[in-house]
């Protein structure tokens, strides 16, 4: 019987040595989807329909698909038309499971077009928004945008999708700073969708008809820009609810930090600064995935500043801490997702720029 319980604590103390290993390192290899050096991209959007894989939509003179994980072969979607940067997304307008493309054409023309070209209707004009995500509000589907970064507007979906459509201004800031980065999410555990928008968020009425309430996250407003944010919600902390994550997209020296909501979420937030990066600039791409399969969840974040941009993966070390290390240099982003895109169950990314995109291969060994 010792010796038995002497094998025991063996194995026991050989499995604590094994579960105690740290993560394996994550090795991602970049896969070139598309490459220019005259036609710049723009913006784009990541079609995740579950019939087929993946298509990487890029726009700017005109839009194009890319199918992945398959690589530069593309589709032309659209040839005409030139495409604001940021503000656009995929909607299933019509309910058809296909969704349409909902773009700004310059000079402030919002628009829906089929991902076949064919057909092209205007939804609204003057507009100019960075931030444009499908939502369902009380039943309504349609799209919300930041008009102008000051106003929260939701667009409803018309019986025909050629009229107008109708729109209601969900909520004007009256702040120095000007707003970008949008999200759903039921801050206040009402089971009512609320939105958060820069360095706020928006709690849901009762019913739809009702004026929505502001209440603050944080108080980044040193600049005209500081509140112009990209925003992810992930479980970084491992409390089994989701944290918000922002990073600044417009600032030349920028904050990466993910907020705890305290108990009255209509006080300020927690704020965890993310300062293992040195010198973040134009933080314009973020998302959140475990890239290494030990259970935490880990964030990548992409510059866009031109030669000087990187890429970086930030491992989660556990309780919301991390460390960084850098993917990529002379790689800027304004676009970034992380999605398995070759069917391994493992997160890879997505990255656009405006000199071209790629998927990056996880081709990390992750332990089981």
């Amino acid at each position: 019987m010792a010796r038995v319980g002497f094998l025991f604590a063996g194995i026991l103390s050989a499995l604590a040595v094994v579960c105690s290993l740290p993560a394996q390192p994550v090795r991602l290899v970049r896969h070139t989807i598309v490459s220019t050096r005259t036609a710049a991209i723009t913006g784009a959007a990541l079609d995740l329909r579950k019939q087929g894989a993946p298509v990487l939509l890029t726009w700017g003179h005109g839009v194009d698909a890319h199918p992945l994980p398959a690589g530069p072969n593309r589709a032309i979607v659209a040839p005409g038309g030139t495409f604001y940067r940021e503000g656009g997304c995929l909607f299933d307008a019509d309910g058809d499971s296909d969704p349409e493309l909902i773009l700004l054409e310059v000079g402030g023309d919002l628009v829906w077009l089929r991902q076949n070209g064919s057909v092209r209707g205007v939804i609204d004009t003057g507009v100019d928004s960075r931030d444009i995500v499908p939502a369902t509000l009380h039943g309504r589907r349609g799209i919300l945008l930041v008009q102008k970064q000051a106003q929260v507007r939701f667009y409803q979906t018309p019986k025909n999708l050629r009229d107008k459509w109708p729109y209601r201004e969900i909520y004007s800031f009256y702040t120095p700073s000007r707003q970008a980065g949008i999200r759903l999410d039921d801050v206040d555990g009402d089971g009512l969708p609320d939105i958060l928008c820069g360095n706020y968020w928006i709690r849901s009425p009762a019913s739809f008809d009702l004026p929505w309430r502001l209440f603050a996250i944080n108080t980044w407003s040193e600049t005209p820009d500081s509140a112009m944010l990209r925003l992810a919600l992930a479980d970084v902390a491992g409390r089994g609810s989701r944290q918000l994550i922002a990073a600044q997209a417009e600032a030349p020296a920028a904050r990466l930090a993910w907020f705890e909501k305290p108990a009255d979420p209509t006080q300020l937030w927690e704020e965890h600064r993310i300062g293992d990066v040195a010198g973040l600039r134009f933080l314009q791409g973020l998302d959140a995935a475990d890239f290494d399969g030990d259970g935490l969840v880990d964030l990548a974040a992409g510059e866009n500043a031109g030669e000087r941009s990187r890429l970086s993966l930030l491992h989660n070390l556990g309780g919301g801490s991390f460390r960084a290390r850098q993917i990529a240099s002379n790689c800027p982003v304004f676009y970034l997702r992380a999605t398995d895109v070759n069917g391994d169950t493992k997160p890879e990314l997505v990255t656009a720029g405006p000199s071209g995109a790629a998927w990056w291969e996880n081709r990390t060994h992750l332990r089981k």
